[in-house]
């Protein structure tokens, strides 16, 4: 599982790095972003998952309350990559 979160976790920095690179050779406004429905759940696992390790350390815990099996799961517009 921590080996799992490295390796996502420098995929996304990956991500990241392209990104400021695209920036810093183009105008800001004419970065094309991909956009399409994302579902939220996932989105805010990944993060969770991310800033536990620096949550532990301070002491804090972070979790998910999931939604009543009722809801629909929320979703967003956005780019994946970004």
């Amino acid at each position: 599982a921590a080996l799992r979160r490295i390796v996502d976790t420098s995929t996304q920095l990956g991500h990241v790095i392209n990104d400021l690179l695209a920036m810093a050779r183009t105008d800001m406004e004419s970065l094309a972003l991909a956009r399409e429905p994302l579902a939220l759940e996932p989105l805010v696992s990944d993060v969770v998952a991310q800033a536990s390790a620096m949550a532990d350390a301070q002491g804090v815990v972070l979790y998910i309350e999931p939604p009543s099996a009722a809801a629909e799961s929320p979703r967003v517009s956005g780019d994946a990559q970004r």
